[in-house]
């Protein structure tokens, strides 16, 4: 990273990727029978979540891992796009 360039997008993004971890964290340490211990990753996972809930549902993949590499993947689509676009408005002119 140059001198030039804003310390802001990387800090966001691991402001993020930590609030997922938190979420995540949730998810896999709730007992078997906590039906609600997913609400947090799904949040952080948004707005992908409908999407790959309607994948799920047309291919009849209904596997909890897959479940879970979806909003893995939402998330690391949410920290691109949180880094692109904070990269793009603090960006310093020459």
């Amino acid at each position: 990273m140059n001198n030039k360039q804003s310390k802001l997008p990387i800090v966001l993004t691991i402001v993020y990727l930590l609030i997922a971890l938190a979420a995540f964290g949730v998810l896999f340490a709730a007992k078997q029978g906590d039906s609600l211990a997913g609400v947090y990753a799904v949040l952080v996972a948004m707005p992908w979540t409908p999407l790959f809930t309607a994948f799920i549902e047309l291919s009849g993949l209904d596997y909890a891992w897959l479940n879970i590499l979806l909003l893995i993947l939402g998330v690391m689509i949410n920290a691109v796009l949180i880094y692109g676009f904070f990269s793009l408005i603090t960006r310093k002119k020459t």
